[in-house]
């Protein structure tokens, strides 16, 4: 009898000993060597450092731009006078309004007081002038000017707090821009340049688990989503997750592993998925507001923005490397992006 307890121990210790062996091989991964493609499971592991590594290498940036609305009402003035023309002189009415956008960039170089970064081209595409015509003057000839909008200033801020500073623009093409600060400030010795490597877009596969790093809203936050579709019109060079896009994302970091979150790879930047729209509103000029009432005075035409909110479309890290490598950048290790030679490329 004593020996058939003795015989039943055993047996449960081996059971307990052989479900301790099956849980962890459920939990464990089977190895931490890169994969052949970025891994669609959630992280088992904490990976809060290194995203916030990541995150100090980037900045919320701003660009702010004063603009001067013309207004005329003499059906005379074309755009063939425009040369000639003194807006102040010839206008009607003159009003002032400032537009502001706001975007995400990162630091992916750094030489001696200068931080040079990388952003999207849509956050610093300032518009210099729009003109609005009215109608067609019967026998042909050119529509009148009815409004010319001027830009009169910019202004270019990159915040990292606790460290601002203004920045100019070096280089851009039709996705990407090159952003340079300048400055002598203590503060900016503790901002270090991007140091994970730039990653393959085409290892990524429907359902990769990425994480978004930016400031969405003007917050310094990290979402998580999953890679959902590639863009079949352009292959290679955007593709879609489910993380959740708001004002401020454009141009924040996409960041994917192939080693079970030992590292993370840069694999796309997001762009704002925006369209231009035109809208009407009434022009009250100097008269009272006439809300919730009937109007049927004078009106006039503004161009905004209009945001696709709620999925992120992102230029790939293939894209990113041409513009890159364009501009003097070229990859030195597997950890980080390195100036080789002076940047200077005319801006088109």
């Amino acid at each position: 009898m004593k020996a058939l307890k003795v015989t039943f121990v055993i047996y449960l210790v081996i059971q307990m000993v052989a479900a301790c062996s099956r849980s962890s091989v459920l939990l464990q991964p089977s190895s931490d060597q890169p994969g052949p493609y970025y891994t669609s499971t959630f992280p088992y592991v904490d990976v809060s450092l290194q995203l916030e590594d990541i995150h100090g290498s980037i900045f919320k940036i701003s660009t702010s731009s004063i603009y001067t609305h013309y207004y005329f009402d003499d059906p005379l003035i074309a755009e063939t006078s425009l040369d000639s023309l003194r807006f102040a002189e010839a206008a009607t009415r003159v009003e002032g309004f400032t537009k502001e956008q706001n975007g995400t960039a990162v630091v992916i170089a750094k030489n001696d007081d200068t931080l040079f970064l990388l952003t999207n081209r849509s956050i610093i595409d300032v518009p210099d002038t729009l003109i609005i015509r009215g109608d067609q003057i019967p026998g042909g000839g050119l529509a009148p000017i009815r409004q010319i909008t001027v830009v009169s200033k910019n202004f270019n801020i990159a915040i990292q707090q606790p460290f601002m500073a203004q920045f100019e623009v070096l280089s851009y093409d039709d996705h990407f821009a090159l952003l340079k600060i300048q400055t002598e400030s203590p503060l900016a010795e503790t901002i270090n340049p991007l140091k994970i490597r730039l990653g393959n877009t085409e290892l990524l596969k429907h359902g990769t688990f990425i994480y978004l790093l930016g400031y969405p809203q003007g917050q310094a936050m990290a979402e998580r989503g999953i890679v959902s579709m590639f863009e079949q019109e352009k292959p290679g060079t955007f593709f879609y997750t489910d993380a959740l896009f708001n004002e401020g994302n454009d141009g924040s970091l996409l960041i994917a592993s192939r080693d079970n979150f030992q590292t993370f790879e840069l694999v796309g930047i997001a762009v704002a998925p925006a369209t231009t729209q035109d809208f009407l509103i009434p022009d009250y000029g100097d008269g009272p507001l006439m809300n919730f009432q009937s109007y049927f005075g004078k009106y006039r035409l503004i161009r905004r923005p209009d945001f696709a909110y709620g999925v992120t479309r992102a230029v790939s890290s293939e894209a990113i490397a041409g513009f890159l490598a364009e501009n003097a950048f070229v990859s030195m290790n597997d950890s980080s992006l390195h100036m080789v030679t002076a940047i200077g490329r005319v801006r088109e």
